[in-house]
């Protein structure tokens, strides 16, 4: 995948943005409109607890991005679906996280520009 071709954001401020957009979380968000998005995976985003830990301070960054990525590379869902995703063009992951200090579609873009 060209690396220009992986973009990340939120649901919040994606307005008319172009591309194959892929809504990154474990539950829909409240008021979203599904024909915002060309897909769902709920599989990629963290395990709730994981999430819910890292939101309140429980855990540090490095804790989180080494137990997201480890969820990431040991589920079968989310590692088909990350093969597909590099078979895309133009892809934006998007979240309902509106805090770019800890997005987790950091590790996530960082797993699929992987090998």
């Amino acid at each position: 995948m060209d690396s220009g071709a992986l973009r990340q954001g939120s649901i919040y401020s994606i307005g008319n943005i172009q591309g194959y957009k892929v809504l990154v979380a474990r539950q829909f968000p409240r008021g979203a409109d599904k024909s915002a998005f060309d897909v769902w995976y709920k599989d990629l985003a963290p395990h709730n607890k994981l999430l819910r830990a890292r939101v309140r301070g429980k855990i540090t960054d490095e804790d989180f991005a080494q137990e997201y990525r480890s969820q990431l590379r040991h589920d079968y869902k989310a590692q088909r679906l990350i093969k597909q995703l590099k078979q895309k063009k133009d892809v934006i992951l998007l979240t309902d996280v509106d805090n770019r200090d800890w997005y987790y579609l950091n590790y996530l873009v960082e797993e699929i520009g992987g090998d």
